[in-house]
């Protein structure tokens, strides 16, 4: 290779997707690597079939949810909260988003959860919000707090791709 870098053969694998008719190469033999399957994690990323269903979303929803529990939530002002919130919480689902269209519904678990965890709302009961989340999501120019919402974070990180490829000289992809 032109880097010098060498191809981990232990950590690689040949994946196929479907079988075409005529081509009954033994990839696996020629690059001497394992043979894999569907669904596979790549760069952390989940590899399966079809980003627009709601299941391809329960890991990264899961993640969320252990973060939040982890976290000692009785002990931190509304501050603190929001900090967390608009750091690692707003981190977590940004490579999956920069890639994928995430469905309204989990959009709206995520904001759920932080609106949960913002609010100081139990499992079992729900307090009242003074303030509707939505003004919580403005700008804070405009009175909000600064939180992004995700269904716009998402469409800002899938726009920036169409903006690359009709900006960039020489992407990969033309």
């Amino acid at each position: 290779m032109a880097s010098g870098l060498r191809l981990s053969l232990q950590k690689s694998c040949v994946v196929r997707i479907r079988k075409v008719r005529g081509s009954e190469v033994d990839w696996e033999t020629i690059v001497r690597c394992a043979q894999g399957s569907l669904p596979l994690n790549y760069l952390g990323l989940a590899l399966s079939g079809r980003p627009s269903a709601k299941s391809f979303w329960n890991k990264l929803v899961s993640r969320v949810e252990r973060r939040l529990a982890s976290w000692k939530k009785s002990f931190l002002n509304k501050g603190g909260k929001l900090v967390l919130i608009k750091t690692v919480m707003a981190s977590i689902p940004i490579y999956y988003m920069s890639v994928f269209k995430i469905p309204v519904s989990v959009a709206h678990k995520l904001e759920r959860l932080q609106r949960s965890f913002f609010w100081g709302d139990g499992i079992q009961h729900k307090k009242m919000h003074p303030i509707k989340w939505e003004v919580l999501c403005k700008n804070k120019r405009n009175g909000g707090l600064g939180v992004r919402a995700i269904l716009h974070k998402n469409n800002s990180l899938l726009a920036k791709w169409i903006w690359r490829f009709g900006t960039e000289e020489a992407p990969l992809w033309k």
